[in-house]
């Protein structure tokens, strides 16, 4: 993961090595958000235990793949579908997300995740992820998640990596989607997912019972890491049980 996160150009925050950020290959780009939306839900309730889950609001565009709507139906979290123009060549613009924002905010309601797409699969669209960078440094709490399922193997190019807005990406985004089963020319499945903080997500799925305790994932005593401000204690392995939805899975390490 860390070699393949170097190959697309993405910042060393995604990296494992990092030991805060990092990901795992999971089956498909739909499973990717779903997990995605679980970490972001995690983290919002645990700050804001008093918000009710129906308050909140996933937004995706009316190119967005299925996998948008679907990952509301599946975790029962509103989804607001924006329209965009062929004039903008079915670009999500900064001020569309801002008026869904703004509108949903003083009617009650929290933003929760927006997804971003580099590459649709209608129309190959990329979302203006500059606009809405800027969008989202008023709100500080939306997690945001890029969809490059197929188009994201491109990023392997450094003369396409501006038109991607990689730098953008690289600068504010909270995780990074795309399969290798696709441009990757790599067997199905690797759909490839990365996390700026993995630990969102590890505690999100983090459920441990007896049979499934060691020693060695409750060795933690001498191995923490200062992050905002909070010593977090990081396991002596690595658990993948608490990066995706199932215990089992198939041998994707050699793609």
């Amino acid at each position: 993961m860390d070699w393949a996160c170097r190959l697309l150009g993405l910042s060393e925050e995604f990296l494992n090595a990092s030991g805060v950020g990092g990901g795992v290959m999971q089956a498909t780009a739909s499973e990717s958000l779903l997990v995605a939306i679980v970490a972001a839900r995690s983290l919002y309730r645990r700050n804001h235990p008093e918000v009710p889950v129906e308050k909140l609001v996933i937004y995706v565009t009316t190119q967005t793949h299925s996998l948008g709507v679907k990952a509301g139906l599946i975790l029962d979290i509103p989804v607001r579908v924006l329209e965009v123009e062929a004039d903008d060549d079915y670009s999500l613009r900064g001020e569309t997300l801002r008026a869904a924002l703004e509108e949903d905010t003083k009617n009650g309601l929290v933003p929760l995740v927006v997804v971003a797409t580099v590459g649709t699969t209608n129309t190959g669209a990329i979302d203006n992820i500059p606009e809405i960078q800027t969008v989202v440094k008023d709100y500080p709490e939306l997690w945001v998640h890029i969809d490059a399922a197929w188009a994201g193997s491109a990023l392997a190019c450094p003369e396409l990596r501006e038109k991607l807005h990689l730098n953008s990406i690289n600068e504010f985004a909270d995780s990074f989607c795309t399969n290798f089963h696709k441009w990757g020319l790599v067997n199905f499945d690797a759909s490839t997912l990365w996390f700026r903080n993995r630990h969102y997500l590890t505690e999100a799925l983090d459920v441990t019972p007896p049979f499934l305790r060691t020693k060695y994932t409750e060795d933690t005593n001498n191995l923490t890491r200062d992050l905002e401000l909070m010593i977090i204690p990081l396991a002596s392995v690595v658990e993948f049980r608490n990066y995706e939805l199932g215990l089992g899975r198939r041998f994707r390490a050699l793609k």
